[in-house]
């Protein structure tokens, strides 16, 4: 998940994620990054960031585990949830780097 990160989903707004079944790779649906924004976890020890994607209403996915896959990143599973008939949330939280000073 190294190379999973702000930066790098922020490059990606506008563009789409393949969104799979953690047991399937047969493609699901496609989202579209719409927004990347810093979390609300911001310690010296923890951050995160937020995705949100914009989807085809008629092709609902429940909130769940997803396998989301884009050239960038290569495949990431990750927790996803519904907030509106098209608009989904991922939540990244992780442990800071500790450097040795």
């Amino acid at each position: 998940m190294e190379n999973f990160n702000q930066e790098l989903l922020t490059s990606l707004v506008g563009q789409s994620l393949q969104v799979c079944a953690v047991n399937d790779p047969t493609e699901l649906t496609q989202l579209k990054v719409s927004d990347v924004t810093e979390g609300k976890v911001k310690t010296t020890e923890f951050s995160s960031f937020c995705i949100e994607l914009i989807g085809d209403p008629q092709v609902q996915l429940p909130q769940g585990t997803y396998v989301v896959k884009h050239h960038k990143f290569g495949e990431q599973t990750l927790f996803m949830t519904i907030h509106a008939e098209d608009q989904y949330q991922i939540v990244i939280s992780h442990k800071n780097a500790v450097s040795n000073q």
